[in-house]
C-alpha cells in the first residue's frame, strides 16, 4: 500500500513566474521571498531545498514554521504530496536531512544546520526567540518567507524578491469584492502609532450585538441575494431573513476577525444564541489551533479569530471575512483580506471591513484600505516600509486643536479636523463611489474588487497633487 501511495505522488513543477524566485533564493545567502497568497512560497522553498540537496547531499536543513500547528501541518502536507529526493522529520530524526519545527521547540534543537527557512518571517524572524535559534545553529544560508516585507524594508540590508498579486495571472485567484460598512462601535482617537486599536479599547456586548444585527447580518443578506450595493441601500429591497443560521449556511465559510478575546467571546455568544455554530481561536483558548483545523474540516459555520487572520492560513473554501478588529494598518488589512484570495475566478468572495460613523473615521478607513490594496502591485509591495508611500507617511493625520482669541478677548478652541492622507504618483482613489448615507447605519459606502485595482494601477494617468487634494476634500 505504501508503495502505491508513493507512486501516486506528483513531481514538483513550478509555475513559470515562480522559477525566478527559486533562482533568486538559491543565489543569495540571506534572501526574503515576499510573495502574495497563492504565490507559492511553500513550493518555491521546497524547490530550493531540492536543488541544494542535489548539489550538496549532506546539507542539513531546518524549517521554522509559525507558532501554530496548522501552519506546520500546511508545510508537511505539501511535502507529503510530492515525490522528492529527501526525507523530512518533525521529531529531529538524524536519518533525515530536513527537520521541521515550531520556534517554541528551541530547546529540542541540538545540531548545527547549513540552511534555515523561516515561514511567516514578518511575524517571527526578528523576534528574540528566532534570533536566538539563528545564533545557535549558525546557518550559512537563510530563506525568509513572507507576504509583506515591510519590516525587512524598514530595517534594511536584506535581498528581497517581491511577487505581488498584479504580477500573477488572475486565473490563480478568486474574485474578491471589498466593502466597507459603518458600525455601532466608537473608535475615534483610539489608535496608536501602528494604526492598531489600543489594547484598552472597549467593545461592549451591546455594541457588538447591534453591529452584528444591524450591519453584518443585513450585509450578508445582500450578498446572499446578489443585491448590488446601490440596491441594498434602498430599504424597500431588503427581504426578511428566515434565520441567522440559515443565512450563514447559505453564505459559505465565514471568518470573523476580532481585536480582543472578550469581543470574540461576545461575537461567538451572540451567533450561537441565534443558532449559528461558531468557535473562537486565539493564542490562549486554542493553543494547538485545533479549532482552525476543525473549521477547515467543515465542523462549524463561522470561525472567530483574534490576531490569527494575518497568518498563512490556507483554505480555498473560505468565502467571507468580516473584519471587526478596527485595524488600520495597511499591512494587516492586506494580510487579512488575502485569506480570501485563494481559489479560482469562478469563486466570488467578500472582505467586509467594519468601520465607524464618527467624523473622519470613514475616510480614515477608506484611505488605509486603499493603501492595503496598493500592496497588490509590485511597485508598492517592494517599497512600503510600514508607514510610508514614496516618502510620504500614510498614518492618518489629525491636526491639533488651536486656541484663538476673539475681539472680545475670549479664548476658544478651534475644532479638531481630520486630514485625508496624501498619496502621490499614480495612486488614485481605489474605491468606486456609491451611495453614502451617514444617517443609515447599514450604509455601504465604498466598493471595489481586486480586478478594478489592477486596472487602475496599470491604466490611470498620474494625478497632480492639486487633483489629489481636490479628490480628498470631496470625500470628507
Amino acid at each position: 500500500m505504501e508503495l502505491i501511495l508513493e507512486t501516486l505522488k506528483r513531481q514538483l513543477i513550478l509555475r513559470g513566474y515562480q522559477e525566478p524566485a527559486s533562482d533568486y533564493a538559491l543565489q543569495h545567502d540571506i534572501s526574503v521571498l515576499a510573495l502574495c497568497p497563492n504565490g507559492g512560497k511553500t513550493e518555491i522553498s521546497i524547490d530550493v531545498i531540492r536543488r541544494l540537496l542535489l548539489l550538496y547531499p549532506n546539507l542539513k536543513v531546518l524549517i521554522l514554521t509559525h507558532s501554530t500547528n496548522v501552519l506546520k501541518d500546511n508545510y508537511t502536507d505539501r511535502l507529503d504530496g510530492l515525490n522528492l529526493n529527501f526525507a523530512y522529520s518533525t521529531t529531529f530524526d538524524k536519518n533525515c536531512q530536513v527537520h521541521i519545527c515550531l520556534p517554541q521547540s528551541e530547546h529540542l534543537i541540538k545540531d548545527k544546520y547549513d540552511f534555515l527557512i523561516v515561514d511567516e518571517a514578518h511575524e517571527n524572524y526578528l523576534a528574540k526567540r528566532v534570533q536566538s535559534i539563528v545564533k545557535k545553529i549558525k546557518p550559512k544560508k537563510q530563506l525568509l518567507l513572507t507576504g509583506t516585507p515591510s519590516v525587512f524594508i524598514k530595517k534594511g540590508g536584506y535581498d528581497i524578491f517581491p511577487l505581488a498579486i498584479n504580477s500573477i495571472p488572475e486565473e490563480y485567484f478568486a474574485k474578491l469584492q471589498i466593502e466597507l460598512v459603518a458600525s455601532n462601535y466608537n473608535w475615534n482617537n483610539k489608535h496608536n502609532n501602528q494604526l492598531e486599536l489600543k489594547s484598552d479599547t472597549i467593545f461592549s456586548k451591546e455594541q457588538t450585538e447591534k453591529t452584528l444585527e444591524s450591519i453584518i447580518l443585513k450585509l450578508i443578506e445582500r450578498v446572499k441575494n446578489g443585491f448590488t450595493a446601490e440596491e441594498f441601500n434602498n430599504p424597500g429591497l431588503i427581504t426578511k431573513l428566515k434565520s441567522w443560521a440559515y443565512t450563514y449556511k447559505q453564505l459559505g465559510k465565514t471568518m470573523i476577525v476580532c481585536k480582543s478575546i472578550k469581543q470574540a467571546a461576545d461575537v461567538s455568544s451572540i451567533l450561537n444564541f441565534n443558532g449559528v455554530k461558531s468557535m473562537v481561536s486565539d493564542s490562549s483558548t486554542d493553543k494547538d489551533s485545533l479549532e482552525i483545523q476543525n473549521f477547515k474540516n467543515n465542523k462549524f459555520d463561522v470561525l472567530i479569530v483574534v490576531d490569527r487572520a494575518r497568518l498563512g492560513y490556507s483554505d480555498d473554501s473560505l468565502f467571507n471575512i468580516i473584519d471587526m478588529s478596527g485595524t488600520h494598518s495597511p499591512n494587516m488589512i492586506y494580510q487579512i483580506f488575502c485569506r480570501a484570495l485563494r481559489g479560482t475566478p469562478d469563486m466570488k468572495k467578500y472582505y467586509l471591513k467594519v468601520t465607524t460613523q464618527e467624523y473622519g473615521m470613514m475616510e480614515f478607513t477608506h484611505a488605509c484600505v486603499s493603501a492595503a490594496l496598493m500592496l497588490t502591485d509590485n511597485k508598492y509591495l517592494s517599497t512600503f516600509n510600514g508607514d510610508n508611500f514614496n516618502g510620504i507617511k500614510i498614518p492618518f493625520i489629525k491636526t491639533p486643536s488651536t486656541k484663538t482669541t476673539s475681539s472680545t478677548g475670549v479664548k476658544s478652541k478651534r475644532n479638531k479636523r481630520f486630514v485625508f492622507p496624501e498619496f502621490t504618483n499614480d495612486v488614485i482613489d481605489m474605491f468606486k463611489n456609491i451611495i453614502h448615507n451617514l444617517d443609515e447605519p447599514v450604509s455601504i459606502y465604498k466598493l471595489t474588487t481586486i480586478g478594478a485595482v489592477r486596472a487602475e494601477l496599470s491604466g490611470k494617468r498620474t494625478l497632480t497633487i492639486e487633483e489629489l487634494w481636490e479628490s480628498a476634500r470631496g470625500s470628507i
